[in-house]
Parts: C-alpha cells; sequence; structure tokens
C-alpha cells in the first residue's frame, strides 16, 4: 500500500487541486490501484484553480511526497493511491519514493 503526503503551513493554503478527484489517473492506473474503480473515461490535468474568495489567501501547489508504506494490520481490502509522475511508483509490493530518489541523486 502507498499513499501520498505534504505539509500545510498555518495561514497557507498548499494547493492540491482536484487531484483527490482522481480525473488524472489512467484508467489502467487506476484498475491497479483499486478493485471499486468503475471510470471508463478521458484523463483531464489537475485543475489547481482556487475559488475567487481564498485567491487572495497565500497558496501554493502542494509538494507531494511519497509516504511511507504501512501494513494493513486488519486483513480489509483496500486501495493503495495510484503512481504520481516525478513523486510516487511501486515496484511490485515496494513504495518508490521518486522526489527522494531525485533529491538524492542530485546530491552525488
Amino acid at each position: 500500500m502507498g499513499t501520498i503526503k505534504f505539509e500545510v503551513k498555518a495561514g497557507e493554503i498548499a494547493n492540491l487541486g482536484d487531484l483527490l478527484a482522481l480525473r488524472w489517473v489512467s484508467d489502467e492506473q487506476g484498475r491497479a490501484s483499486s478493485a471499486f474503480w468503475v471510470r471508463d473515461g478521458e484523463r483531464k490535468p489537475v485543475d489547481y484553480s482556487l475559488p475567487e474568495r481564498l485567491a487572495s489567501i497565500p497558496n501554493h501547489p502542494a509538494d507531494l511526497r511519497a509516504a511511507a508504506k504501512f501494513d494493513n494490520q486488519r486483513g480489509i481490502l483496500i486501495g493503495r493511491f495510484p503512481p504520481v509522475e516525478g513523486v510516487l511508483a511501486y515496484r511490485r509490493g515496494e513504495v518508490i519514493d521518486l522526489k527522494a530518489k531525485d533529491e538524492r541523486a542530485a546530491h552525488q
């Protein structure tokens, strides 16, 4: 299982846009991440626009990171977050933090 994480600073908006609506996910990625995937349709980019009443608050796109794997101790049927380009990938059951991997490579 894998998911994403991000930091939120007081008084700011860490803008996720409509990322959690999963419209950006391909049908193949959706079926690989959830047994309940039912949508068949066209992928759409994440919409980061804010409602007018929030636009004046300091905001920035959320800095997404891969969260560490956690065990399913109850053994219930759950999904995992689909792979996110440049952030999160999987190799079988292993969660791969692509952003951390790129940052390590940059410092070598």
